[in-house]
Formats: structure tokens, C-alpha cells, sequence
């Protein structure tokens, strides 16, 4: 290791120290460092159980967007097919929009101060600064469901939202692909 600089490495979440380290590499090697590339979610629910670490990785996001879906499993509503077949209808109309499912049972109260979380079920919508916006240049950042009547759970008012923040229009989803049709409700054994 390099004067030790390997472990600054394992430090994504930290701007400073990753920009100092690829500028490194950079200067080092003479070449340019190419950006991390967004994962092609291509309607993919991503699971996070709700723990620090996993959650610590989407709070320190740059340039992917995504929408993280809170809710508490133990709630009859979130563990309804219904509400299964709404999340993938979501990843599946947004497919380039990362969408993950927290599960809030696990979550720490830095958790739901972290991401500003003052009622559940709730979303959160990152939506990268970087390029031009479909949503103009209001829609960049980080934007919470603010509910005002909406439901939560009802497919085209959180496809509505989406919309609206982003720009993004949703594609089809009728089809799902059969690789996400197992999708189980939220709080069913896995």
C-alpha cells in the first residue's frame, strides 16, 4: 500500500478524501479517472434492510438517481401484494431510476434523521445535479413525498410525483420481466 492510501479508498462516502485520492491515481498514472458509472436498475427493486451502512452508501450518492421507498413492514398495508405490484410497477416505468425498498424496522432514529423522515410511509427521490435536467433546474437534489392527500400506495399518484420532480415520463410497465416477478410483499419470509 502506497503511504497507506489503499484504506482511503474504502472511503467512498467521503468527498474529500475521494477526490484527493483519484486525483492521485490521476497524477500518478498521468491518465484520467472515469466517473463511477450508474447501475442500469432496468426495473429491479433493490432491497436495504434499513441498516446504517447500507443506507450510509445512498446518502453519499452523486450522480445516480434513485427513490427510496420507506416503509414499515409491519404495517398491514405494506405487506399487502397490492403494494408488491406498485413498487415493481414503479422500478419498472422508471427504468433508469434506481428504486430501492427500505425496510424501516431496522432503521436507527440517525437513520430517520439522516434523511429527514418525520412520517411513514414515505419517499425520497434523488435526482442528480450534474447535465441538463428534463425537470428543469429546480428538480435537482433531493426531494421528499410530501403526501398533501396523496396515497402512498396508489401507483399513479407516486408515478405522478415522479413526473413532476424529474421530468421523466413513466414508460409501460404492463410486462414485468419474469426475473422480478417474485417480488414478495414487504415482511414475508424470504
Amino acid at each position: 500500500a502506497l503511504l497507506g492510501l489503499t484504506s482511503l479508498a474504502l472511503w467512498p462516502w467521503n468527498r474529500e478524501v475521494r477526490d484527493a485520492f483519484r486525483g492521485l491515481q490521476t497524477w500518478m498514472g498521468g491518465g484520467v479517472v472515469e466517473k463511477d458509472r450508474c447501475p442500469m436498475p432496468n426495473g429491479v427493486v433493490e432491497e436495504r434492510a434499513g441498516h446504517v451502512d447500507s443506507l450510509d452508501v445512498l446518502l453519499a450518492e452523486e450522480h445516480c438517481p434513485f427513490v427510496a421507498a420507506f416503509f414499515s413492514s409491519s404495517s398491514p398495508l405494506s405487506q399487502t401484494p397490492e403494494l408488491a405490484l406498485t413498487e415493481q410497477r414503479l422500478a419498472t416505468s422508471f427504468p433508469t431510476i434506481r428504486y430501492v425498498r427500505v425496510e424501516t424496522e431496522y432503521m436507527t432514529i440517525r437513520s430517520f434523521l439522516q434523511w429527514d423522515i418525520s412520517f411513514l410511509p414515505t419517499y425520497v427521490l434523488f435526482w442528480p445535479g450534474a447535465g441538463p435536467s428534463p425537470g428543469g433546474p429546480g428538480s435537482k437534489g433531493w426531494h421528499r413525498w410530501m403526501g398533501k392527500g396523496a396515497n402512498p400506495y396508489d401507483y399513479s399518484e407516486v408515478s405522478s410525483w415522479i413526473s413532476e420532480v424529474t421530468g421523466l415520463q413513466p414508460e409501460n410497465g404492463s410486462s414485468l420481466s419474469a426475473a422480478t416477478a417474485t417480488l414478495l410483499p414487504r415482511g414475508s419470509q424470504k
